[in-house]
């Protein structure tokens, strides 16, 4: 689901015959997003993209309802294919409104200016499937526009830092806790191994029964010297945000289950804590801290070598 903000509604479901069937239900549930791939915040409002989404709409409609070799491909898509290609210094780029047809069927040949010409007029998303709609076809339009600053403020500029920030903060926090982090730092796209494929459930429904706690922290890994003794005001407060993820397993992923974090540049810091303290309450609950498991028994050897060093003192 490609959300449009950095929270969104969950409708719950209820089943009578064992989730053969699912009823919606009227309750809904604030969750914190962090499932969505709006990595630069550019889905929700925005006051370049949306003004120039709604001008694409009334002049080509929502759906041009045809293949791009046929009626499907408007100056809009011409001008999209010139964007990005010209943001990575390369001839020519093509297009395609699905990311698996484009790993499956066209990164795997040798890209260049002849092979994009012949596959525009020969592949099967070019020959049987419907093009981009014209104004999602803008909205990327207009946010490659503000990435390179023609927008006329550095507003790209300060979204691709902030997304580098929340990444590398977030990544740091959850290997301090002990989960496993598959990725390179800097990427928003952040794979939390959980090996079972029995505690993809498990860790979802909980980060989504979970709410985040307004007195405690988040553990860290090591435990602190002293007594730790939250304090609230009042009475316990319980957020009403809680988090939402998505697992994978396979074939999306070679066997190994996992659940797939993606950080946004609308993510404040504020929310970022908050989904933290979920993620590690819900890590100690399901048992996927394996990283944790580690570093406590080196910590244990560290310390029995560091006593067995250590002289003898007379009482």
């Amino acid at each position: 689901m490609l959300a449009i903000s950095t929270t969104f509604d969950v409708v719950e479901r209820t089943s009578k015959d064992n989730n053969k069937t699912l009823q919606r239900t009227s309750n809904n549930t604030r969750c914190l997003n962090l499932g969505s791939y709006n990595y630069l915040g550019f889905a929700a409002a925005d006051e370049y993209c949306t003004t120039r989404v709604i001008e694409s709409l009334k002049k080509y409609s929502a759906s041009t309802c045809s293949v791009r070799v046929d009626g499907g491909t408007t100056k809009l898509h011409n001008e999209l294919e010139e964007l990005p290609a010209r943001f990575v210094g390369k001839p020519a780029a093509i297009l395609f409104g699905m990311c698996y047809v484009t790993n499956s069927a066209i990164i795997p040949c040798l890209i260049g200016k002849e092979i994009i010409q012949h596959l525009k007029h020969s592949c099967p998303p070019h020959l049987y499937a419907t093009s981009m709609s014209p104004p999602g076809v803008q909205h990327v339009i207009s946010a490659i526009k503000v990435i390179l600053g023609e927008d006329g403020s550095n507003r790209g500029a300060q979204k691709l830092a902030r997304i580098r920030e929340n990444s590398n903060f977030f990544r740091s926090e959850l290997k301090k806790m002990g989960f496993e982090v598959l990725g390179d730092n800097d990427s928003p796209v952040m794979p939390i191994m959980l090996y079972n494929p029995a505690k993809i459930p498990a860790f979802s429904r909980e980060c989504l029964r979970q709410k985040q706690s307004a007195c405690s922290p988040y553990p860290s890994l090591f435990a602190p010297t002293g007594f730790v003794l939250p304090i609230c005001h009042g009475t316990y407060k319980i957020l009403i945000v809680q988090v939402a993820v998505v697992t994978v397993v396979f074939p999306v992923t070679p066997l190994l289950a996992r659940a797939r974090i993606c950080i946004s540049a609308s993510h404040t810091r504020e929310d970022l804590n908050k989904a933290l303290d979920v993620i590690s309450r819900v890590g100690d609950l399901v048992g996927i801290k394996y990283s944790m498991q580690n570093h406590q028994r080196l910590l244990e050897l560290v310390m029995i070598s560091w006593s067995r060093n250590q002289p003898l003192v007379a009482p």
